[in-house]
């Protein structure tokens, strides 16, 4: 399949209006990505999912719905109704995977339960966990103890791998590769490096990193690739063409 999609953010980290989305989304189309992240927290208020996906439907993109909001709180508990709430608008804007954020997950199966009931109410979603920057939603063992105790009472939780974030916790990407792979439903492709003393998110091309690129070759080609790095509209073919191609040559 080799499909290769673009975050919404990677064109900037600002709410857009309907405008201002559909201008990405026609670059993305005319570029021949195969799909797009939509940023849940990037879209304004005046913005209809419904209108947005059937658009989306029209320029043959397909769809990732993301939300910064965590899967649990600070006590532990699911949050049920923001959950439910993000399903609904994956589904209205046509998306097959949603993805967030863990939360602060104490392993209380209650709490699995109440997800192994909503999920079921949305069967063709694929609902995924993205390793974040923070130490309760990042940690490979934190991850790995979710995805187990999910697998043990047979609720269908994916991973969305971020190849960047690992870094921010001293992790080894290709690491968290090895133990979580089982589990990897899509995947983000970005480059992390050192500025000062601080993560910054640059540009895996035109020097694709050996660290990248070895994990690239890695992943099953039915997993589509997201580029989450900066790109402007001006380059974005060149940046979707250069990722499938390192994609195939892996």
């Amino acid at each position: 399949m080799n499909h290769i999609y673009c975050t919404q953010n990677a064109f900037g980290n600002t709410e857009l209006n309907a405008r201002e989305f559909e201008e990405i989304a026609l670059c993305l189309a005319e570029v021949k990505a195969d799909g797009i992240e939509v940023r849940r927290e990037l879209l304004s208020s005046g913005i209809s999912l419904n209108d947005a996906g059937a658009r989306l439907k029209e320029l043959n993109l397909e769809v990732v719905f993301s939300s910064p909001q965590p899967m649990f709180d600070e006590n532990g508990k699911l949050n049920i109704d923001s959950l439910f709430c993000l399903l609904q608008e994956a589904e209205a804007v046509g998306a097959w995977l949603l993805k967030t954020p863990l939360g602060h997950y104490c392993g209380m199966k209650e709490e699995l339960s109440h997800v192994k009931r909503l999920l079921l109410q949305f069967p063709k979603m694929i609902f995924t966990i993205e390793n974040d920057q923070t130490s309760c939603g990042g940690r490979t063992d934190l991850l790995e103890t979710f995805f187990l105790d999910c697998r043990a009472q047979e609720i269908p939780a994916g991973f969305t791998f971020d190849v960047g974030n690992p870094k921010y916790l001293g992790e080894d990407p290709l690491a968290m590769y090895e133990r979580l792979k089982t589990f990897i439903r899509y995947v983000h492709i970005k480059h992390v490096v050192d500025d000062k003393g601080s993560w910054r998110t640059v540009p895996v091309f035109p020097e694709l990193p050996d660290e990248i690129n070895g994990i690239i070759g890695l992943i099953p080609e039915e997993v589509p690739l997201a580029i989450e790095y900066p790109v402007k509209i001006i380059n974005a073919s060149q940046h979707v063409a250069n990722l499938r191609k390192e994609r195939v040559k892996s």
